[in-house]
């Protein structure tokens, strides 16, 4: 007798996972975009040192990203780590919110996410 795979019980948090992808995707593509145009505004005016700087930080704003959508609590530590590392950098209260915010929020969503999916 020849067994039969059944299909995956789908998760209710399946929409939640995907929504949470698209933003963190949206806000690393807004910060790519901002990154390189403003990059190369510096580079014509400082040179190409400046190309450097633009690619760290790419990477260290894909990195996190990439983890959260392929390993998801590996991901939320990452994007922990950064969004601690810039409320350290920014003395500013407005420009800790607006750059620590996000990465933060995606950190505690993607633990959220993975803690009710094991308990599942």
């Amino acid at each position: 007798m020849n067994a039969v795979a059944l299909p995956r019980a789908r998760s209710p948090l399946r929409f939640a996972r995907w929504g949470l992808r698209v933003a963190t995707l949206a806000w690393a593509g807004f910060w790519t975009w901002f990154v390189v145009v403003d990059g190369l505004g510096d580079a014509a005016e400082l040179g190409p040192s400046t190309y450097g700087y633009m690619l760290a930080f790419l990477v260290a704003l894909w990195l996190p990203t990439a983890l959260a959508w392929r390993r998801p609590r590996l991901g939320a530590l990452t994007m922990a780590v950064f969004g601690v590392l810039t409320l350290v950098y920014f003395a500013n209260p407005f420009a800790r919110a607006f750059f620590a915010g996000p990465p933060l929020v995606f950190a505690l969503a993607l633990a959220w996410l993975e803690h009710r999916e094991r308990a599942r």
